[in-house]
């Protein structure tokens, strides 16, 4: 095995061993964590991030990144939650909410890969006109009149004793995980991140792979919407916050490459847990929230920058 593949290998296996590690810490520190009702509630809460992270890692592949899934999550769930209260049956709410985030990515997709605006810029942007369209819709309110119990079962049901949002995790990142790997589409997002120039040169449909992967992100937002107000049978326009900071660590602890080109929908599916687990493992030891953004930052800050020196072939050619 060539040396870059072996790199390659090795890093792939850190997610899961840090997450091994992580677990078996706090499994020691606490006997409330391996318990199943907490395993339950940590396996339910990832889910909403994890729907997420699945169709961010396809906007980062391509080296791009979507910094308006918080908002776009917090649409999806006022309009779904909306429709809900005029008698719409709750697969078709939960079908609409997917199809809004859908449209919000599309436009997204539009700016990013046909008028080839910046991501960062274009998301920027839409973060904060998609948050204030949620908010005018609803004149700042909640929905909660007229939202039927039905819709709870999306977040607190449970079949074989798992709970609802990992079933619909489940299926949702086996067809990613296939349609990056076994499809032409898959790999075009691969080239695409991999060196943009080239990919435009071999005469790719680098306009429609942007745009899509952007769309589907949004898709993904907007399920993950449903299921964040099923959990408090709730539309909210502030839901959300801070949602595109959450999912966009999740997919570079899983070693995915800010820069494209490197990341897989399993990695961003551990990386997604490992930071629930130490959400929940700092909770259970009485750890300050505020501590806790402070390890994220740090951790993204940290796993970026080891990214990037071994891009530039590691510490002593970096300096």
């Amino acid at each position: 095995m060539s040396e870059s593949r072996l790199s390659g290998a090795v890093r792939g296996l850190l997610p899961y061993a840090g997450l091994l590690l992580l677990v078996t810490a706090l499994g020691l520190l606490t006997d409330r964590f391996l318990t199943p009702e907490n395993l339950g509630d940590v396996a339910r809460r990832v889910s909403v991030i994890n729907v997420i992270a699945v169709g961010m890692t396809f906007v980062i592949l391509t080296g791009g990144i979507d910094l308006s899934v918080g908002s776009t999550t917090a649409l999806a769930g006022v309009t779904g939650t909306w429709a809900l209260t005029h008698g719409v049956p709750v697969p078709v709410a939960v079908a609409l909410g997917a199809l809004t985030g859908g449209a919000c990515g599309l436009v997204n997709g539009l700016l990013v890969g046909v008028l080839r605006l910046p991501p960062f810029v274009a998301t920027l942007g839409t973060m904060g006109a998609l948050r204030g369209l949620a908010l005018y819709l609803t004149d700042g309110r909640t929905i909660t009149e007229g939202v039927p119990r039905a819709l709870g079962r999306l977040s607190d049901g449970r079949f074989l004793g798992v709970p609802a949002p990992v079933w619909v995790l489940l299926p949702l990142a086996l067809l990613a995980h296939f349609a990056l790997t076994r499809t032409r589409f898959g790999r075009y997002c691969y080239a695409q991140g991999g060196n943009p120039q080239a990919a435009f040169l071999a005469g790719l449909p680098t306009g429609f792979v942007l745009t899509a992967v952007y769309v589907l992100c949004g898709a993904c937002a907007g399920l993950a919407g449903m299921i964040d107000a099923a959990r408090i049978l709730t539309g909210n326009p502030a839901a959300g916050g801070e949602y595109e900071l959450r999912v966009i660590a999740a997919v570079v602890l899983g070693g995915a490459a800010l820069t494209g080109g490197e990341g897989t929908v399993a990695g961003a599916t551990i990386g997604a847990l490992l930071m629930a687990v130490l959400e929940n493992g700092c909770n259970l030891l009485g750890i300050s929230p505020f501590i806790q953004r402070i390890v994220i930052g740090t951790l993204i800050v940290a796993v970026v920058a080891l990214d990037v020196l071994r891009q530039r072939g590691g510490w002593r050619r970096a300096a």
